[in-house]
């Protein structure tokens, strides 16, 4: 770069550095009048011109600046949406397990006594055209589920309800045959009475209660519960729901009663298995 180039380009840089030296010189010298007089005049429109030139010079490195910081800003702005979105996805996960957490200390506070191990599990998949009969969950023998462990509900908050049996075994996920379905049978009885039978399925939400003695004391309201059979079968005093209605068939000479659930299998997005 030239000597010329190199003024042109920085003109008002030159020019302010001329005014201070001049000023500076100016300022030097105190011996004569004309002198101090030259130098007032001169230190007044320098004093006018200085704050304008300095801008000048300064301006193109404010810019640059001010760009950089808002360079900075934007990503800072970026990291900080990232991060509040990660924030309220936590937010939610959190919310979920205390929920979860709770819904468990309810359910383990009211369990039988000698129930066994209560395992959450989510409901993977349901077909609608089984709704009433199977479906999928995300646990299997690596959780150390079980053909036959009962699958329960806890909608109600009050006890656990029985709504279905693990029917088969993956090694991550297991299908459960519902107490609805026509393939599904468990035995019930009576809570405080000596009536038993078999629960029935029959592809509606109320099953039916079939082999029961002529002279079983059964009537409407009574409370069903599933009856103890031995270890890998069924366990007992798990809560099935409570009679409807109660009719003698003829053909058979053993009495039926339809009952109402007392868990709502119709809404599961997440079930209880009680594995050993």
């Amino acid at each position: 770069m030239t000597v010329r180039e190199f003024l042109r380009v920085h003109q008002a840089t030159v020019r302010y550095l001329g005014c201070a030296s001049v000023s500076v010189g100016l300022l030097s010298v105190s011996s004569a009048e004309t002198v101090q007089a030259f130098r007032s005049i001169a230190a007044y429109f320098l004093g006018l011109t200085q704050q304008p030139v300095h801008r000048v010079v300064a301006y193109p490195s404010d810019i640059a600046g001010r760009l950089m910081a808002a360079v900075y800003a934007t990503d800072e702005n970026e990291r900080l949406r990232d991060l509040a979105k990660r924030m309220h996805v936590y937010k939610i996960r959190a919310e979920q397990l205390e929920q979860d957490h709770a819904r468990m200390r309810a359910v383990l506070g009211t369990r039988p006594t000698g129930m066994g191990r209560l395992l959450n599990a989510r409901v993977q998949r349901r077909e609608p055209h089984q709704w009433f009969n199977t479906l999928i969950i995300a646990r299997g023998k690596r959780d150390g589920i079980v053909p036959d462990a009962p699958v329960l509900t806890d909608r109600c908050m009050e006890s656990v309800q029985i709504i279905g049996r693990i029917w088969s075994v993956e090694e991550e996920t297991a299908r459960v045959l519902l107490i609805t379905d026509p393939l599904s049978g468990i035995p019930v009885g009576i809570a405080g009475k000596t009536a038993q039978g078999v629960l029935l399925g029959n592809g509606t939400p109320e099953p039916t209660i079939e082999y029961l003695l002529p002279e079983s004391d059964v009537a409407p309201g009574d409370r069903v519960v599933t009856v103890t059979l031995p270890p890998g079968i069924m366990t007992g005093n798990l809560d099935v729901g409570s009679v409807v209605s109660v009719e003698l068939s003829p053909r058979t000479g053993f009495k039926s009663a339809r009952v109402t659930l007392a868990g709502n299998i119709s809404v599961l997005d997440h079930v209880l298995v009680l594995v050993p």
